[in-house]
């Protein structure tokens, strides 16, 4: 996942960088800031899928152009526009960049069985943080530190350790539980089956007790036994 992500704001540094201000500066309604952040994350997605390949099975796509359809009017934000991709890497992955651009990684799909229950609760907990504009910080903050690196050291293997170290501790415990709360209640109103988002980290509670790099990625968020109890709560309430 470090390795994900380093690629990530290394490549893409110079688009933030370039863009940074027109998120910033906008002025205005909601409908205002969400445009600006779309423009941004126009750029850092051409950046992205620049660098990486994308799942070109027609059946993979079919699925997250479905989902998508189905959970997007359920927000009620028109202005807000998502696309969700497929992306052929080894790591067991799924991130938003601002903007609305959700990449899944083909093994955290084959990880979810390709059950579009399971994996719209994967695809809603990323676009949480697009909503909540978790995602838009986080680059932020991905970028400056890369860049800040840069300037004070210029030394590739600093900013690595740097970048690294950011990604591990990923999103805050609130923003993550926050997103796994929206979640489940964007899958159900999409009519997905809410049940399956407990299912699903119930498996990967599982899977990370084993010796295997999930224990690595999940490492940033918090114990799956309170994201199961947030989620139970959730649905209960």
């Amino acid at each position: 996942m470090s390795s994900f992500f380093f690629k990530l704001g290394k490549r893409m540094a110079p688009a933030v960088l370039k863009t940074q201000w027109l998120y910033q500066s906008a002025v205005g309604d909601a409908t205002d800031v969400i445009r600006a952040e779309y423009q941004m994350g126009c750029q850092l997605a051409a950046s992205f899928q620049g660098a990486v390949r994308l799942d070109g099975d027609p059946a993979v796509r079919q699925l997250l152009d479905t989902l998508e359809r189905r959970m997007v009017p359920c927000m009620r934000i028109p202005e807000r526009r998502f696309a969700v991709r497929c992306v052929l890497a080894a790591d067991t992955n799924a991130f938003a960049l601002p903007g609305g651009f959700v990449y899944v990684s083909r093994p955290l799909l084959e990880l979810c069985r390709f059950d579009p229950d399971e994996i719209a609760f994967v695809v809603g907990h990323e676009m949480a943080h697009v909503i909540h504009r978790h995602a838009a910080d986080r680059v932020f903050a991905l970028t400056v530190t890369n860049f800040a690196a840069r300037l004070v050291m210029a030394n590739s293997s600093v900013m690595t350790r740097i970048a690294a170290k950011l990604v591990a501790e990923g999103y805050s415990r609130s923003q993550e539980l926050e997103a796994d709360k929206y979640a489940v209640l964007l899958t159900r109103a999409a009519q997905f089956n809410p049940q399956s988002g407990i299912t699903l980290l119930r498996r990967l509670q599982d899977l990370s007790r084993q010796p295997s790099g999930l224990a690595q990625f999940f490492a940033s968020h918090p114990p799956f036994a309170e994201r199961i109890e947030n989620l139970q709560r959730t649905l209960a309430a």
